[in-house]
Formats: structure tokens, C-alpha cells, sequence
């Protein structure tokens, strides 16, 4: 076992869960940190990060970055997802002026898209834990897009609650769909 001194270490409170400050359901503006091609799925990663306000920098300590399946959006550009793809680019390319998304994904420029805003609602879903307790998370996969200024102005709705049905397969971290790319994707 390594030896690790100690004595300058605050002890964390783990009789009440801790410091941890949990990011709620709401609208958020967020910022681009990193970007997944997967070219022979033909969809990609936008990792995220809050960008504004008391949350800002959320993901970016060492939990993070290691679990960057945690808080990332998929654009998919496969055929039957191209409307979907035409509104994420506009609406990338009308929140950050002087970018032109579009032109960036056609000319494989995937940095161009680091640092660019957007705005997000997030809702939580339930999910069953590894040890089948019903829990809930963030659900960024079904993240609503908006203006920045739509998430400043309070102007969105967060969803309700999506909540496990009875017989549903469990959905837990381990196994979700957004968090590995070897799951097949909620379309074709």
C-alpha cells in the first residue's frame, strides 16, 4: 500500500454526502470542451461544460474529464437524422456570430466547434443502480437546444420527471445508451 502524508488534508464530511454540489434539472448555457468523431457511425460527440452562472466549470475537475460520457450531446448526420442536424448547426452558428458551424462540420474542422455556446434544458430521469436502487440523473441525452439568451432570460420549461415504467429493463449507468459507444443508437 503506497504511503500517502496526510497531515495537511481536510477530512470530508461523509456523514451527509459530503461537499458534492449537485447540478439540478434546469437551463443551462454551456460551452463546447471537446468534440467525439465517430466517422463510421456517422454522428459526434459534443462534450459540454457549464459556462455561466453558479455552476460554471462544473465538469471540469478530474470526475469530469474522466467521464466525459456524463455530459455530452449526440449530433448524429446520419441520413434520417439531417433535419435535426441542419437546426443544431444554425442554432450553433446564431448563438456564436462570426462561426459558421455548418461550414466547419462540411470542412472537418471539429476544434472550430470548441468553445462555442449553446444553450440547454436538462431534465432527470430515473435509472436503476448496480445495486437496484431507483435513482435519478441528469438525462443530457434528451437536452432541449435553445438561444443562451433564452436560458438568461428564464424563458424554457424543464421536463418532467422521466420516470421508470414497471418492466422496463433496468437503465443503469453501466449500460446507458450515452455513455458508450458500442450501444446501438435510438435511431438508424
Amino acid at each position: 500500500m503506497p504511503h500517502i502524508d496526510l497531515s495537511n488534508v481536510e477530512a470530508a464530511d461523509i456523514t451527509s454526502g459530503g461537499s458534492f454540489k449537485k447540478l439540478p434539472a434546469g437551463g443551462y448555457v454551456a460551452k463546447i470542451v471537446d468534440i467525439e468523431h465517430v466517422a463510421e457511425r456517422e454522428y459526434f460527440w459534443l462534450v459540454i461544460d457549464i459556462a455561466e452562472g453558479d455552476y460554471a466549470s462544473y465538469y471540469a475537475d478530474a470526475w469530469g474529464i474522466g467521464h466525459p460520457g456524463t455530459h455530452r450531446l449526440l449530433v448524429s448526420y446520419k441520413q434520417s437524422a439531417l433535419g435535426m442536424l441542419k437546426a443544431r448547426l444554425n442554432l450553433l452558428t446564431k448563438c456564436n456570430p462570426g462561426f459558421d458551424a455548418v461550414a466547419a462540420f462540411n470542412g472537418d474542422n471539429w476544434e472550430a466547434f470548441i468553445g462555442k455556446r449553446i444553450g440547454l434544458v436538462v431534465g432527470e430521469e430515473e435509472y436503476e443502480s448496480n445495486t437496484g436502487e431507483v435513482r435519478t440523473r441528469l438525462n443530457w441525452f434528451n437536452a432541449i437546444w435553445k438561444e443562451p439568451a433564452q436560458i438568461r432570460a428564464n424563458d424554457f420549461k424543464v421536463p418532467d420527471l422521466k420516470k421508470l415504467k414497471s418492466g422496463d429493463a433496468p437503465r443503469n449507468s453501466a449500460r446507458s445508451a450515452y455513455a458508450y459507444d458500442d450501444e446501438p443508437l435510438p435511431f438508424s
